[in-house]
């Protein structure tokens, strides 16, 4: 009789399905619990010289070059001063990788069901792109609330450029002179 070893990563993927890492930047927010691949502290950024916005540093991760977005500057939302817990999202589509800096992560959170994304508030509006649908999310003072899942994707690729790879990225960075 032939066994038949499972897929991990088939595996992983029903484990992980309708799973969503909750986060805050003062306001709360999710990212799909598929497109994280590990959260990390947020040491040893680097500075692109000339560079400003959401986007302005990189950092190096076991050898490859992955840009950090400020999730704050990317949504319009001011620095929280007092936030001493920020962590770094490592996400991941394909062979795509970024760093989403948050202010704190709060649990991972089992939803099955979302609802479309319902017209937001002016500050998101533009990036409407990215947030294409909510969960109803119950905070741990048992109060239900509406969060926004971030689509890792459509970020990528509508507002980083990215390519599929991180070497072509980084071809692309030294072009600009923005790294040596």
């Amino acid at each position: 009789e032939v066994q038949h070893e499972s897929d991990p990563a088939q595996s992983r993927h029903l484990i992980t399905a309708d799973c969503y890492l909750v986060f805050s930047i003062g306001k709360n927010f999710a990212i799909e619990l598929n497109d994280v691949q590990e959260i990390i502290e947020p040491d040893d950024l680097m500075e692109l010289p000339s560079a400003t916005g959401f986007d302005c540093r990189v950092m190096n991760l076991r050898g490859t070059v992955v840009p950090v977005i400020n999730l704050n500057a990317f949504y319009g939302y001011a620095e929280d001063d007092r936030a001493r817990d920020k962590k770094l999202i490592i996400a991941r589509k394909g062979e795509t990788v970024i760093a989403i800096e948050v202010d704190q992560i709060l649990t991972i959170y089992k939803q099955v069901q979302y609802k479309p994304t319902p017209s937001l508030n002016p500050r998101l509006s533009e990036k409407k792109d990215t947030l294409d649908r909510l969960i109803e999310f119950v905070n741990e003072s048992g109060v239900k609330e509406h969060v926004l899942v971030i689509n890792v994707e459509a970020m990528m690729n509508n507002y980083l450029g990215l390519v599929p790879t991180n070497q072509s990225y980084e071809i692309e960075l030294k072009e600009k002179g923005e790294l040596s």
